[in-house]
Protein backbone atom coordinates (compact mmCIF):
# COMPACT_ATOMS: atom_id res chain seq x y z
CA UNK A 1 0.00 0.00 0.00
CA UNK A 2 2.77 2.50 0.84
CA UNK A 3 4.15 1.82 -2.67
CA UNK A 4 1.16 2.89 -3.99
CA UNK A 5 0.93 5.88 -2.30
CA UNK A 6 4.28 7.18 -3.27
CA UNK A 7 4.10 6.91 -7.05
CA UNK A 8 1.01 9.44 -6.61
CA UNK A 9 2.69 11.36 -4.27
CA UNK A 10 5.71 11.40 -6.33
CA UNK A 11 3.49 13.58 -8.85
CA UNK A 12 3.13 16.43 -6.35
CA UNK A 13 5.57 19.28 -5.44
CA UNK A 14 3.90 20.30 -1.84
CA UNK A 15 5.44 20.04 1.17
CA UNK A 16 2.56 18.38 2.58
CA UNK A 17 2.93 15.75 0.01
CA UNK A 18 6.97 15.49 1.29
CA UNK A 19 5.64 14.96 4.19
CA UNK A 20 3.33 11.87 3.59
CA UNK A 21 6.14 10.66 1.38
CA UNK A 22 8.08 10.84 4.40
CA UNK A 23 5.77 8.79 6.12
CA UNK A 24 5.36 6.43 3.46
CA UNK A 25 9.11 5.46 3.58
CA UNK A 26 9.50 5.30 6.75
CA UNK A 27 6.53 2.58 6.91
CA UNK A 28 8.53 0.64 4.54
CA UNK A 29 12.05 1.25 6.01
CA UNK A 30 13.76 3.41 3.49
CA UNK A 31 15.51 5.83 5.78
CA UNK A 32 18.09 7.00 3.40
CA UNK A 33 15.00 8.39 0.74
CA UNK A 34 13.31 9.17 4.20
CA UNK A 35 16.37 11.21 5.14
CA UNK A 36 16.83 12.98 1.74
CA UNK A 37 13.41 14.02 1.09
CA UNK A 38 13.69 15.54 4.52
CA UNK A 39 16.74 17.05 4.12
CA UNK A 40 15.02 18.71 1.17
CA UNK A 41 12.12 20.18 2.82
CA UNK A 42 14.57 22.03 5.45
CA UNK A 43 16.03 23.90 2.67
CA UNK A 44 12.77 24.35 1.35
CA UNK A 45 11.00 25.59 4.91
CA UNK A 46 12.66 24.19 7.74
CA UNK A 47 10.17 26.36 9.84
CA UNK A 48 6.72 25.14 7.84
CA UNK A 49 4.78 22.85 9.50
CA UNK A 50 5.38 19.76 7.38
CA UNK A 51 8.76 19.59 7.50
CA UNK A 52 8.92 19.78 11.47
CA UNK A 53 6.24 16.58 11.34
CA UNK A 54 8.28 14.82 8.88
CA UNK A 55 11.80 15.66 10.77
CA UNK A 56 10.27 14.65 13.93
CA UNK A 57 8.87 11.53 12.45
CA UNK A 58 12.49 10.78 10.85
CA UNK A 59 14.00 11.55 14.16
CA UNK A 60 12.17 9.03 15.70
CA UNK A 61 12.72 6.29 13.91
CA UNK A 62 16.43 7.00 13.26
CA UNK A 63 16.57 7.31 17.16
CA UNK A 64 20.15 7.70 18.80
CA UNK A 65 21.12 11.37 19.37
CA UNK A 66 18.35 11.97 16.85
CA UNK A 67 15.56 11.44 19.60
CA UNK A 68 16.28 14.59 21.82
CA UNK A 69 15.48 16.78 18.75
CA UNK A 70 12.55 14.71 17.60
CA UNK A 71 11.00 15.64 21.75
CA UNK A 72 12.11 19.08 21.21
CA UNK A 73 10.41 19.22 18.22
CA UNK A 74 7.50 17.86 19.57
CA UNK A 75 7.57 19.95 22.82
CA UNK A 76 8.09 23.26 20.33
CA UNK A 77 4.87 22.18 18.34
CA UNK A 78 2.89 22.22 21.03
CA UNK A 79 3.65 25.38 22.79
CA UNK A 80 3.27 27.14 19.02
CA UNK A 81 -0.31 25.55 18.45
CA UNK A 82 -1.67 23.28 21.47
CA UNK A 83 -1.00 19.99 22.12
CA UNK A 84 -2.74 17.12 20.35
CA UNK A 85 -2.90 13.69 20.52
CA UNK A 86 -0.42 13.39 17.25
CA UNK A 87 2.09 15.66 19.32
CA UNK A 88 1.75 13.93 22.66
CA UNK A 89 1.79 10.64 21.27
CA UNK A 90 5.46 11.82 19.08
CA UNK A 91 6.65 13.41 22.46
CA UNK A 92 5.79 10.02 24.53
CA UNK A 93 7.24 7.74 21.95
CA UNK A 94 10.52 9.73 21.61
CA UNK A 95 10.62 9.32 25.59
CA UNK A 96 9.90 5.70 25.57
CA UNK A 97 12.49 5.19 22.92
CA UNK A 98 15.19 7.03 25.53
CA UNK A 99 14.14 4.78 28.20
CA UNK A 100 12.55 7.63 30.25
CA UNK A 101 8.86 5.47 30.87
CA UNK A 102 7.83 6.92 33.40
CA UNK A 103 7.82 10.73 31.90
CA UNK A 104 5.63 9.28 29.31
CA UNK A 105 2.83 8.40 30.92
CA UNK A 106 1.43 11.75 32.50
CA UNK A 107 1.90 13.04 28.44
CA UNK A 108 -0.02 9.93 27.36
CA UNK A 109 -2.72 10.60 30.30
CA UNK A 110 -2.45 14.29 28.96
CA UNK A 111 -3.34 12.51 25.60
CA UNK A 112 -6.54 10.57 27.12
CA UNK A 113 -7.64 13.68 28.16
CA UNK A 114 -8.09 15.62 25.04
CA UNK A 115 -9.14 12.17 23.41
CA UNK A 116 -10.47 9.15 25.36
CA UNK A 117 -10.62 6.77 22.56
CA UNK A 118 -7.36 7.91 20.57
CA UNK A 119 -6.34 3.98 19.82
CA UNK A 120 -2.67 4.79 19.38
CA UNK A 121 -2.36 6.41 23.24
CA UNK A 122 -4.06 3.36 24.49
CA UNK A 123 -1.47 1.65 22.88
CA UNK A 124 1.68 3.36 23.97
CA UNK A 125 0.14 3.73 27.39
CA UNK A 126 0.18 -0.30 27.48
CA UNK A 127 3.38 -0.32 26.60
CA UNK A 128 4.71 2.36 29.09
CA UNK A 129 2.28 0.93 31.79
CA UNK A 130 4.22 -2.65 31.25
CA UNK A 131 7.62 -1.15 31.32
CA UNK A 132 6.72 0.59 34.78
CA UNK A 133 5.40 -2.28 36.32
CA UNK A 134 1.75 -1.75 36.34
CA UNK A 135 -0.19 -4.46 37.42
CA UNK A 136 -2.37 -6.62 34.90
CA UNK A 137 -5.53 -4.60 35.62
CA UNK A 138 -4.07 -1.53 33.82
CA UNK A 139 -3.42 -3.32 31.30
CA UNK A 140 -7.05 -5.06 30.95
CA UNK A 141 -8.26 -1.47 31.54
CA UNK A 142 -6.57 0.15 28.31
CA UNK A 143 -7.12 -3.12 26.31
CA UNK A 144 -11.13 -3.22 27.05
CA UNK A 145 -11.07 0.73 25.75
CA UNK A 146 -9.39 -0.02 22.70
CA UNK A 147 -11.84 -3.00 22.48
CA UNK A 148 -14.43 -0.52 22.71
CA UNK A 149 -13.29 1.95 20.20
CA UNK A 150 -12.08 -0.46 17.67
CA UNK A 151 -13.31 -3.83 18.37
CA UNK A 152 -11.12 -4.88 14.68
CA UNK A 153 -7.75 -3.45 15.93
CA UNK A 154 -4.83 -5.26 14.78
CA UNK A 155 -3.44 -4.97 18.36
CA UNK A 156 -6.15 -6.98 19.83
CA UNK A 157 -6.05 -9.48 16.95
CA UNK A 158 -2.04 -9.76 17.79
CA UNK A 159 -2.89 -10.55 21.43
CA UNK A 160 -5.63 -12.92 20.50
CA UNK A 161 -3.50 -14.70 18.05
CA UNK A 162 -1.09 -15.35 21.32
CA UNK A 163 -3.19 -15.85 23.66
CA UNK A 164 -4.93 -18.68 21.02
CA UNK A 165 -2.04 -20.08 20.48
CA UNK A 166 -0.47 -23.66 22.18
CA UNK A 167 2.26 -21.98 23.62
CA UNK A 168 2.71 -21.74 27.87
CA UNK A 169 1.79 -18.22 28.86
CA UNK A 170 1.86 -16.83 31.82
CA UNK A 171 -1.71 -15.40 33.86
CA UNK A 172 -0.62 -12.26 32.78
CA UNK A 173 -0.81 -12.63 29.47
CA UNK A 174 -3.97 -14.64 30.08
CA UNK A 175 -5.39 -11.82 32.21
CA UNK A 176 -4.66 -9.53 28.74
CA UNK A 177 -6.85 -12.26 26.76
CA UNK A 178 -9.58 -11.97 29.01
CA UNK A 179 -9.50 -8.43 28.51
CA UNK A 180 -9.39 -8.48 24.57
CA UNK A 181 -12.01 -11.48 24.58
CA UNK A 182 -14.44 -8.90 27.02
CA UNK A 183 -13.86 -10.76 30.20
CA UNK A 184 -14.51 -14.25 28.65
CA UNK A 185 -11.55 -16.30 29.93
CA UNK A 186 -9.66 -18.44 27.68
CA UNK A 187 -10.48 -21.98 27.64
CA UNK A 188 -6.86 -23.84 29.15
CA UNK A 189 -8.45 -27.04 29.42
CA UNK A 190 -6.91 -29.28 31.70
CA UNK A 191 -3.88 -27.46 32.10
CA UNK A 192 -4.32 -23.74 33.21
CA UNK A 193 -0.66 -22.92 32.37
CA UNK A 194 -1.41 -23.36 28.45
CA UNK A 195 -3.90 -21.15 27.11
Amino acid sequence: MPEKALRFLHQGSTLYCDALTVQCLLSINRLDLANKTVRRMQVADEDALPSQLASAAFYLIKGGDKLNEALSIYQELQEKYKPTPLLLNGQAAALMAMGRWADAEPVLQQSLDLEPSHTETLINMMVASQHTGKPAEIMSRFISQLRDCDKNHPFLDSINSMVGSSIRLDPYLCDLGSAVRGGKKPDCGKNPKKC
